[in-house]
């Protein structure tokens, strides 16, 4: 029952990480670029409905009391399950590092010129012909410009750092895994903070980053 329970426990951050990864992405994407109004309750119904898929997406397994066991260097889904080790570990992972991918990368480009979203889109492949999205001074241009280049680094750690775990997913799914390799695998998942979805060094590393930049506009340590 513990070893289900912490399996449990291990889906639900999975999926959280991943929902919430694409949820701030899109978060980020609205304010630099689009700059449509929030209002406070459509934020209560994205942070519900997150925590909301995560648990039903952990809990849905316990129908079958075999899917959850000693899975090699942690608990979690049992061998001879790869319907549900692909739909419960693989399939967010992929999920929330493409859309991560192509949000953090439509923000970078935007601010760099290469892209226009607002008035149809348009891509400018030459320095000559690029221009803003953003009417703004030229200071505050490059001071986005600086913040956007720091949220790509988002996207690749995510990749780098959980490319083992899934690979160690889909390979679980039709043979055997080495133990230490699990565990490596395992190790760098626990960088992002996967565990319920807290901040893992890696996450903290990188918002240390992005606040470099932000530090001279922002009257605080």
């Amino acid at each position: 029952s513990l070893c289900r329970t912490q399996a449990v426990f291990m889906q639900i951050g999975t999926w959280a990480t991943s929902y919430f990864t694409i949820a701030i992405a899109l978060h980020t994407c609205n304010s630099l670029i689009f700059g449509v109004a929030r209002t406070r309750w459509l934020s209560r119904v994205v942070i519900s409905l997150g925590w909301a898929i995560s648990i039903v997406a952990g809990i849905a397994p316990f129908s079958n009391d075999a899917i959850y066991g000693p899975a090699g260097a942690i608990c979690g889904v049992t061998h001879g399950f790869s319907q549900y080790t692909f739909v419960l570990e693989a399939l967010p992972l992929i999920l929330g590092d493409v859309a991560s991918g192509v949000l953090y990368s439509t923000i970078f480009l935007v601010h760099r010129g290469n892209l226009r979203v607002k008035g149809g889109l348009r891509f400018f492949k030459t320095s000559s012909s690029r221009r803003s999205a953003l009417e703004d001074i030229e200071e505050y241009q490059s001071f986005i410009g600086a913040v956007a280049s720091t949220l790509l680094w988002y996207p690749i750690a995510y990749a780098a750092l959980l490319l083992p775990h899934l690979a160690i997913a889909i390979r679980s799914m039709t043979s055997t895994v080495p133990f230490n390799v699990a565990v490596f695998a395992h190790i760098c998942c626990f960088l992002l903070g996967k565990f319920l979805s807290l901040s893992g060094l890696a996450n903290v590393a990188l918002l240390c980053n992005t606040f470099r930049e932000l530090s001279p506009f922002i009257q605080a340590p």
